[in-house]
């Protein structure tokens, strides 16, 4: 690949991290694009080399960082898909994984936008059902949306709350939950 166009892809990326940070922080309608371009170090007006609108954007985020999903893609054979899950929905990673899974911090964002953007929600979650289905937990889907579920809504619940022990409680109960579901 000629250097400049590495460069141009290598600031792509540099512009899909900051926003990533940035929506999950601060939600889609809390962040512009001047901020998301300070945020990466540049200016303002690169912005429309890379993408046509902030909507663009945020699909490619949605495409590329998923948190759970890459945990789930990234485990070894000797991480489980019960530990993965266990490990995500652990109390005092909360504010951690909060952080980094779109499927937990981008749900309510996406829930109001166009189709096309639920639609790349959507082939997340597919994602992530697939990587639920094809670690060999068990053959019943309904166990997959089941333990999907109570991981990223046990998430999303649990970072809303302002009481910790609250949240700590409701994060234990989706716990033991999976892990009842994938031993059965």
């Amino acid at each position: 690949m000629p250097l400049s166009k590495m460069h141009k892809e290598a600031t792509r990326q540099k512009i899909i991290k900051a926003a990533a940070q940035l929506f999950r922080e601060k939600g889609y309608d809390g962040i512009g694009i001047a901020g998301i371009m300070a945020k990466a170090g540049l200016t303002r007006g690169g912005f429309y080399a890379h993408f046509w609108s902030k909507g663009a954007l945020f699909r490619e985020v949605l495409r590329f960082e998923s948190g759970l999903v890459e945990q789930l893609c990234a485990s070894s054979d000797d991480a489980s898909v019960e530990d993965v899950l266990l490990n995500y929905l652990r109390p005092n990673n909360l504010v951690q994984v909060h952080q980094s899974c779109n499927l937990a911090a981008l749900t309510g964002d996406v829930s109001k936008k166009e189709a096309i953007t639920r639609q790349t929600y959507t082939n997340l979650f597919k994602k992530l059902l697939g990587r639920l289905n094809t670690s060999g937990h068990g053959e019943k889907r309904h166990d997959d949306f089941v333990c999907a579920v109570l991981a990223v809504g046990g998430v999303m619940l649990a970072g809303a709350l302002s009481d910790k022990q609250l949240a700590s409680q409701l994060l234990e109960s989706c716990r033991t939950e999976i892990s009842s579901k994938l031993a059965g």
